[in-house]
Parts: structure tokens; C-alpha cells; sequence
């Protein structure tokens, strides 16, 4: 809330909108989606971000991890190409974009006690974006992954904290270029 107050002094109230949902809930997602394209001028957002990601220790909120990081930025993707394509029935009328975040877990398994449900959901949103590459080109979309090396020192790290060990490994990660 703090970060959309800050933008809606910066850029003005009708320029800003925060919307706080749950990703997992299609029914809230649902509706926040509409309210995101009805603020939009044409009724359609220009650039959709797909950028949700936990983790947890091995076995541990499995359903969860695969929901939030995999599940629900498909259901994200569907419904925003459904949108701007018309059901698939015609191209986008303007270029769009989606965005996903991904990670280089995608590529190599990262074992900062990311765990290898993570890596599995991130490697199979990279798989689903490079799936969606000839759809996009005839649907008049963008669709890109952005796989970073790094990591950012957010909640989903904290886990890596926990020994000196532990924090060692961390550092590398997140000071590598």
C-alpha cells in the first residue's frame, strides 16, 4: 500500500492503480484482472508481469510452490491472450507483452535450499514461454522470460540464512554478475 501511495503522488491517482490479491484464487485473479484492464484506456493492458515465485524446504508446501509459480502464471497468460486475441480468433489489433520471471534454476539446479520443486516450476514456466513463442508471432504478442543469475535479497532467500555456511553460498549467489 505504501508503494502505490508513493506512485499515486508521483504520477497521480488516475495513473496509478494497486490492486492486492492472492494469484492462486482465480476467482480474485479474475477479478482483479478485469479491474486492471477496465483502468487501462483501451480496455486491454499493454504489458502483463508475471513475477510470483516461493519456495520451501524439500517436501514441504509442494502443491503451493507448483500453484504459485507454475499453475497460476499459466491461468495468467491464458486469460491475457484469450483477452487481447479475442478467444484466438483474431491478432492483437496492437503489439502486447507479457513478461515472466523466471530463473536460472531453470537451466541448473540451484541448491541454496531452493529445493528441486522450485527449480521444476520455474523450468516448466521457461518451457511454457518458449512454447508460446509461434503463437505469439501470429497472434501479434510479445512473450519473454527473464531468467536472472542473481537473487534479490527478498523473503523467498531467507531460508539460505541459516548457517554461516549457508549465508556463504548466499553471498556468492547474490553478489554474482
Amino acid at each position: 500500500k505504501k508503494y502505490i501511495n508513493e506512485l499515486k503522488q508521483k504520477y497521480g491517482n488516475n495513473n496509478v492503480l494497486g490492486i492486492h490479491w492472492d494469484i492462486t484464487d482465480f476467482n480474485a485473479y479474475n477479478k482483479a484482472f478485469e479491474a486492471a484492464n477496465n483502468f487501462s484506456s483501451d480496455g486491454i493492458i499493454d504489458i502483463l508481469v508475471l513475477n510470483a515465485g516461493i519456495t520451501a524446504q524439500l517436501f514441504h508446501n509442494t502443491n503451493e510452490i507448483i500453484q504459485t509459480n507454475l499453475v497460476s502464471p499459466i491461468y495468467s497468460a491464458e486469460l491475457y491472450i484469450k483477452k487481447i486475441t479475442n478467444k484466438l480468433s483474431q491478432k492483437s489489433h496492437k503489439t502486447r507483452q507479457i513478461i515472466v520471471t523466471g530463473s536460472l534454476a531453470s537451466f541448473k539446479p540451484v541448491d541454496l535450499a531452493l529445493g528441486p520443486v522450485y527449480d521444476a516450476s520455474k523450468s516448466g514456466l521457461t518451457q511454457f514461454v518458449r512454447s508460446l513463442k509461434p503463437l505469439a508471432k501470429r497472434f501479434n504478442f510479445r512473450i519473454n522470460a527473464l531468467c536472472p543469475m542473481t537473487m534479490v535479497n527478498t523473503g523467498l532467500i531467507k531460508p539460505m540464512f541459516k548457517t554461516p555456511a549457508d549465508k556463504i553460498g548466499a553471498q556468492m549467489y547474490l553478489n554474482t554478475e
